[in-house]
């Protein structure tokens, strides 16, 4: 029984999916991983949105500690939340318009701290 179990799950990665589990690019194809993932990232916002504790959001905290360097702080502005190479990026800029420049965010921005939820 257990060979089987095995056998089959084995053909959905190589089979249907054509890759395997330890390539990222392809380990979301398995729905159980998908499942598992999904599921980790539900207790992980439920544990964070917890009424009594919005400390966990707060952006003095939700970072840790970080060294000094540029690339690594929470005031570094994030990518490619500063624009692309053409300085217009979507959804933080429309592009078409010069005047509607990126909006540049760090890892304390609200928005990026606590993203809007879709609990549909």
């Amino acid at each position: 029984m257990d060979g089987a179990l095995q056998g089959s799950h084995h053909y959905i990665h190589s089979g249907c999916i054509r890759g395997t589990i330890a390539n990222p690019h392809f380990s979301f194809h398995d729905p159980f991983v998908f499942l598992i993932r999904s599921n980790v990232d539900r207790l992980w916002d439920r544990w964070q949105n917890a009424p009594g504790h919005a400390w966990r959001l707060g952006p003095e905290h939700v970072h840790g500690v970080h060294d000094d360097s540029p690339a690594s702080t929470v005031n570094a502005v994030l990518q490619p939340l500063a624009g692309g190479a053409d300085g217009n990026v979507r959804p933080w800029s429309t592009g078409e318009d010069p005047s509607d420049p990126p909006t540049a965010k760090t890892s304390k921005d609200p928005t990026v701290v606590a993203p809007a939820h879709d609990d549909r």
